[in-house]
C-alpha cells in the first residue's frame, strides 16, 4: 500500500520540481541576458551612428520601464486565469525572442530601442510565475525556494561577463551574408537561441500546478474527502457541503476554514504589504546605486582598469550567491520579517560606514581600500538577505487571490529603483556625501515604516505560518 502511494504521489513531485525549475530557469536567463547585453550596448549604439550618450539610458530605461509595465499586467492575468500560466509565458519568452532577434538585426537606434522595449514586455512573466511559486508552497518553504530561484539569478549575473569574454570572437555572416554577427550584436543571437531552448523546455514540461496543490491540500485537510478544483482556480467543489467541510471539530475552526477564512477576509489586505513594497524599492535602489559607482570609484581613488573592477564585480557576486545559499538553509530558524530587519541593519551599517570613511581616502590612498570594501561587504550581505525576505514576506501580507498582481506591484519597484538608482548614483557621483546621506535618509524612512506596521505585519506573518502546518 505504501509503495503504491509513493507511486502515486511521483508524478506530482516531479511536476513540481519541474515547474520551479521552470522558474528558476527563466530567473537565471534574464540575469545573464543583462550582464551580456548591457556591457556592450554603447558600443553597438555608437556603431549604429548615436552619439548621444541619452540615448544609451533611454535604451536601458525603455527595457526596465516596459519590464515595469508588463509585471502588472502578467500578474493580473495570472491572477484571472491561474491555470493559463503556460499560456502567458509562452507568450512573454515569445516576446523575448523576437526582441532578441531585433537587437541582432539592428540597423538602426530605433530598432535597437524597439528591440529592448519588446524584451521588457516579455519579462512580464516573471510575476506570473513567481506567483504561482507563491500560490504552491507552503508559507513555510516558500522563503528557501524563493532564495534558490534568486540565488540563480544572481549566478546568470555573475556567468553573464564570462560568455561576454565568448562572443568578442563572434565575426561572421548568416544567411548567405544578409546578416553580419559581430561581437556588439551576437548577445542577441545568443540569448534568442537561449530563449528559444527554454521555450521548447517550457512547452514540454512545464504543467500548471496552482489548481492541482490547492486540490491536494484540501484533499489532505479534509482527511482524504473527495475534493475538485475547478479549472479557473478561483472555486473548488466538494463532494459533501460548503457547511460540513469548514464545520469546527471540538469548538476549534478546521484547518479549512482558517484558510478559507484567511482568504475572504484578507483579500484587500494592503497595509501590511506597504513596508515590504518600498523596501523591495529601497533595496533595489540602493543597489544599482552601489553597482553604477563602483568602476569609476575604484578607477579614480584606486586606478583601476576595467578588467580589475569585474574582479571586484565577480567577488561581490559569488558573496552574495552564497548569502543567498545560506538564507535557503537557515529559514527553518528565522522568518521573513526578521531577514529584512537584518538585511535593513546591514544596508544602514554599510551606508554608514562609507559616509564615514569615503570622503577621507584620497585618490592614490591603496591602504584605505579595505575600509571602502568593508563597507561595500556590509551592503553585499544586506541586498541578498533583503531581497528574498521583502519577497516571501509580501506574498505572506496578501490574499493567495492576488499573487500576481502583488509581484506586479512588486517587479514594478523593482524597476524604478533599477531606473532611479543608477541615475542617483551617476548624478552625484563626486559628491559622495549627498550621495550615501538620501540612501541613508530612506533608510530611516522604511525604518519608520516597519516600526509602525511590525506587529501587524508579524501578526498576519504567523497567521499564514500556521495555516500551513
Amino acid at each position: 500500500m505504501g509503495h503504491s502511494s509513493d507511486r502515486g504521489n511521483r508524478p506530482s513531485k516531479i511536476q513540481r520540481v519541474l515547474t520551479f525549475a521552470t522558474v528558476a530557469s527563466y530567473l537565471f536567463l534574464t540575469g545573464l541576458e543583462n550582464a551580456i547585453i548591457l556591457p556592450t550596448a554603447w558600443r553597438y549604439l555608437i556603431f549604429l551612428g548615436a552619439n548621444q550618450e541619452y540615448l544609451l539610458g533611454v535604451t536601458v530605461s525603455g527595457f526596465s520601464a516596459s519590464a515595469a509595465i508588463a509585471g502588472l499586467i502578467g500578474g493580473r492575468l495570472a491572477d484571472s486565469f491561474p491555470s493559463k500560466t503556460k499560456n502567458i509565458v509562452v507568450t512573454a519568452v515569445l516576446a523575448m525572442i523576437l526582441g532578441n532577434t531585433m537587437y541582432l538585426i539592428g540597423g538602426s537606434v530605433v530598432y535597437v530601442i524597439m528591440g529592448r522595449v519588446l524584451c521588457g514586455l516579455g519579462s512580464g512573466a516573471g510575476a506570473a510565475l513567481l506567483a504561482e511559486v507563491c500560490r504552491t508552497t507552503s508559507s513555510r518553504e516558500r522563503t528557501s525556494v524563493l532564495s534558490v530561484c534568486s540565488g540563480l539569478r544572481q549566478v546568470g549575473l555573475l556567468i553573464g561577463p564570462g560568455f561576454q569574454i565568448i562572443l568578442e570572437y563572434f565575426n561572421f555572416t548568416l544567411f548567405g551574408g544578409a546578416l553580419v554577427v559581430r561581437p556588439f550584436n551576437a548577445p542577441g543571437l545568443f540569448m534568442a537561441v537561449l530563449w528559444i531552448c527554454f521555450l521548447m523546455f517550457v512547452l514540454a514540461l512545464y504543467q500548471n500546478l496552482d489548481v492541482e496543490y490547492n486540490y491536494e491540500m484540501l484533499r489532505k485537510e479534509h482527511n482524504g474527502l473527495d475534493v475538485r478544483g475547478s479549472m479557473d482556480g478561483h472555486s473548488i467543489e466538494l463532494s459533501t457541503s460548503r457547511e460540513t467541510i469548514l464545520a469546527p471539530v471540538d469548538d476549534q475552526p478546521s484547518i479549512a476554514a482558517r484558510r478559507w477564512y484567511f482568504i475572504e477576509e484578507n483579500f484587500n489586505r494592503v497595509t501590511a504589504s506597504h513596508p515590504a513594497t518600498y523596501s523591495t524599492y529601497i533595496d533595489e535602489f540602493l543597489h544599482d546605486d552601489t553597482v553604477t559607482v563602483i568602476p569609476p570609484l575604484f578607477s579614480r581613488l584606486f586606478d583601476y582598469t576595467s578588467f580589475e573592477t569585474s574582479l571586484v564585480y565577480m567577488v561581490g557576486g559569488g558573496f552574495s550567491i552564497a548569502i543567498y545559499l545560506l538564507v535557503s538553509v537557515t529559514t527553518k530558524w528565522t522568518t521573513d520579517t526578521y531577514l529584512v530587519l537584518f538585511g535593513w541593519l546591514m544596508h544602514i551599517l554599510g551606508f554608514t560606514w562609507c559616509l564615514i570613511w569615503l570622503p577621507r581616502i584620497q585618490p592614490g590612498d591603496t591602504d584605505k581600500m579595505p575600509l571602502l570594501l568593508i563597507g561595500i561587504m556590509f551592503l553585499y550581505v544586506g541586498f541578498p538577505v533583503a531581497a528574498v525576505g521583502t519577497t516571501s514576506l509580501l506574498s505572506k501580507c496578501v490574499s493567495l487571490r492576488v499573487q500576481g498582481i502583488a509581484q506586479g506591484f512588486r517587479r514594478l519597484a523593482t524597476f524604478s529603483g533599477l531606473i532611479l538608482g543608477p541615475l542617483w548614483g551617476g548624478a552625484t557621483l563626486h559628491k559622495p556625501d549627498l550621495q550615501l546621506s538620501v540612501p541613508l535618509l530612506l533608510l530611516l524612512i522604511l525604518g519608520a515604516m516597519f516600526s509602525f506596521s511590525f506587529k501587524k505585519i508579524r501578526t498576519e506573518e504567523r497567521t499564514a505560518l500556521n495555516l500551513s502546518k
